[in-house]
Formats: structure tokens, C-alpha cells, sequence
């Protein structure tokens, strides 16, 4: 062997000779160090940083990730690659018709929705979100708010925030969804909201984007290099910007003109 690349994080075996080439999703352990155990906290510090000086190249999925790779690791090695969208979410327009149809179906999906597609981790910042997404009831009642991916403990964590059985059956999760329901889902809704705290990439916003879908998400890491100019940004923090923005999203859908 010339070269022994590592897709993962970490830059194993230890005792190779040969040159190595790793690849880092994102030092989000290094920014919001609160969110992880003790444990992940100490494998990850170490084990990256070891992993990175070790490589004869490391790979970031994006500017932003290769960016602080060579600032906090000191390291002249780093590359910025970005991640693509997978061919299967690009789909003619009759096709995407029949998607959209099969999931307001399936789903039962009479009214209009915004879409979160993000497994429940805590950066992923579920709970602003609904208390954004209160803000958005006050006006507009009908809306209502949908959640896909591996759920983890989110619903647990977001129950005590509803504040009526109404505004419970108003946000719901749909778990892990196949990717033509994906398609699906994105083609339906009225805006994909991504109030993410911290993205090393951010793939879901490619995904809207293909699908013509507006985009309102946190303006944090990398996620304004990969939406560029098509999304409306807030800050992340406090509910109200990203609710206001999100009320304008539903304002500007579809079925308003």
C-alpha cells in the first residue's frame, strides 16, 4: 500500500507506515464542549488532535471545518472537500408530484408544515425551535411542525415545553424516514427550518435546495457556506427572531400566492 485513507475521524492503526489521510466532520467538541460526557469529550479531544497531527492530509467537509482544523490544531495539512447531494434526491417534477401526493397520504399531512429532518442530538437545537414554532400558532394555528430523523430522547426532552395538548399534537415526529419519503416530505412543506447550533457541513440544506424548498436556519459554522444566498438566516439563541422568520416563511408559502 502507497496510502491508507481513513474515512472516519480518527487516523487508526496508530503504528502504520505508510502515509495516512483522515477525514473530520466538524470539531464541535471543541466549541460546545457542554454537550458532550466526559468521556466523548476526553476521546474526542485527544484522538482527533493526535489523528490530525499524525495524517499527512486531513480532510474537512467543508472551508469552515479545514479552517478550524488548522487554527485550533496548528496544523498546514488540512483541505476543505465539501460533501455532495446523493443522485437519489434529484427527481424530475412528475415524480416529485407523486412523492409529495404519497407522503400528504401516508402521513395524513392536510395542512401546511414546516420540516426539520435532524436526528435528536442537543445541537440540533429542537427545544428553540418549538418555542419558535409557538410564535408561529399565535398567527397561524393551522401550521404545524414536523420532525424526522433517529429520534433519541427528543420528545422526552420536549414535552414539558408544550403548553397545551393542542400545541403537542401540533408538532409531530415522524422517526427515521425512508429517502423517497424524504423527497417527499421536502417537496410538501412549506420551509425547512434548520436551527442547528453547530454544522460541520449540513446536508439537509442541499437537500432543500434541490427540492425548490425555502430555507430558514441558523446563521453559525458552516451552514452559510453551504446556503450561500438561498436562505434566510437568524441568530440562534433566543426564540423570537427564528419564529418571526419562520412566520414569514409560512406567510410567503404557496398556498398564500
Amino acid at each position: 500500500l502507497d496510502l491508507w485513507f481513513c474515512p472516519l475521524m480518527y487516523a487508526l492503526p496508530h503504528d502504520i507506515d505508510i502515509p495516512v489521510v483522515n477525514t473530520i466532520p466538524d470539531l464541535q467538541h471543541e466549541h460546545l464542549r457542554g454537550f458532550f460526557g466526559d468521556r466523548e469529550l476526553a476521546f474526542r479531544t485527544l484522538g482527533y488532535r493526535y489523528s490530525c497531527l499524525r495524517a499527512a492530509a486531513t480532510i474537512g467537509i467543508s472551508e469552515f471545518v479545514a479552517q478550524d482544523l488548522r487554527t485550533r490544531y496548528g496544523i498546514d495539512h488540512a483541505v476543505g472537500t465539501p460533501l455532495a447531494l446523493d443522485p437519489s434526491y434529484v427527481v424530475g417534477a412528475e415524480p416529485a408530484r407523486r412523492l409529495v401526493d404519497h407522503v400528504r397520504l401516508k402521513y395524513r399531512l392536510d395542512e401546511p408544515f414546516l420540516l426539520y429532518p435532524a436526528n435528536g442530538w442537543v445541537h440540533k437545537d429542537h427545544e428553540t425551535l418549538v418555542r419558535a414554532f409557538r410564535i408561529v400558532r399565535e398567527k397561524r394555528p393551522e401550521v404545524r411542525l414536523i420532525l424526522t430523523g433517529w429520534p433519541f430522547d427528543v420528545m422526552d426532552r420536549l414535552r414539558p415545553l408544550f403548553a397545551s395538548l393542542d400545541e403537542a399534537r401540533a408538532v409531530r415526529h415522524l422517526g427515521y424516514v425512508d429517502r423517497n419519503d424524504l423527497v417527499g416530505l421536502y417537496g410538501a412543506a412549506t420551509a425547512m427550518v434548520f436551527p442547528s447550533r453547530f454544522e460541520g457541513f449540513g446536508l439537509p440544506l442541499l437537500e432543500a435546495m434541490s427540492a425548490g424548498t425555502p430555507i430558514v436556519c441558523s446563521q453559525v459554522a458552516s451552514i452559510p457556506e453551504v446556503a450561500g444566498d438561498a436562505a434566510l438566516y437568524v441568530d440562534p439563541g433566543p426564540p423570537a427572531a427564528l419564529g418571526a422568520a419562520m412566520l414569514g416563511a409560512v406567510a410567503a408559502g404557496p398556498e398564500n400566492g
